[in-house]
């Protein structure tokens, strides 16, 4: 156990941040055989997140063009705008795991 735990510590220092062998080895895991139905449930999870979040990247620029006709804003009062909104969103989701998470 120790030599392998040695050899995994040695092959992380020799490699830098943007390598390619992470993809390698997030893929790997992504797909390796798990018990019982566990990696199908994965990539059904994997899968739904991707279909959830994609509408949001273009929403932002589909926004700032509603906001700029609607309100007459420019884009210093969306940047504060949008600023407000991401704030909230990761104090949500903070405060929401912190509820989930209370024994």
């Amino acid at each position: 156990m120790k030599g392998k735990m040695k050899m995994i510590i040695s092959q992380s220092k020799d490699r830098h941040p943007f390598s390619p062998q992470h993809i390698k080895d997030a893929l790997k895991v992504t797909f390796k055989k798990r018990p019982f139905p566990n990696r199908k449930y994965l990539l059904i999870l994997m899968a739904m997140m991707v279909i959830q979040s994609a509408p949001f990247y273009g929403e932002h620029s589909i926004a700032f063009l509603f906001v700029r006709t609607k309100f007459d804003w420019d884009y210093k009062e969306y940047s504060k705008y949008s600023s407000i909104v991401s704030a909230l969103s990761i104090a949500g989701s903070h405060s929401s795991i912190l509820i989930i998470n209370r024994k």
